[in-house]
């Protein structure tokens, strides 16, 4: 998982499983407390902590495919609010 801007927080994809609706949220995960907090969802397409890059200052999310790199955007949340 990638750290995020604020101190203690790591950015992490979250696949849905088999079930519908089909997609995955990227949030903010808190080790400390054990907290997810979503802050984009992507409908329709699967990917993992593992293959997904944030980008918080320029708003997109980047992910890594089989056929190659997908850009996402994000918003520009910051992960403080």
């Amino acid at each position: 998982m990638q750290s995020a801007s604020t101190p203690g927080k790591m950015w992490t994809a979250l696949p849905s499983d088999n079930a519908s609706p089909l997609g995955t949220d990227v949030g903010l995960f808190d080790p400390a407390e054990f907290t997810f907090r979503v802050i984009a969802h992507y409908p329709d397409i699967r990917f993992t902590s593992d293959s997904m890059w944030v980008d918080e200052e320029g708003g997109f999310v980047y992910v890594a495919d089989e056929v190659g790199l997908l850009r996402l955007p994000f918003g520009g949340v910051h992960p403080d609010r």
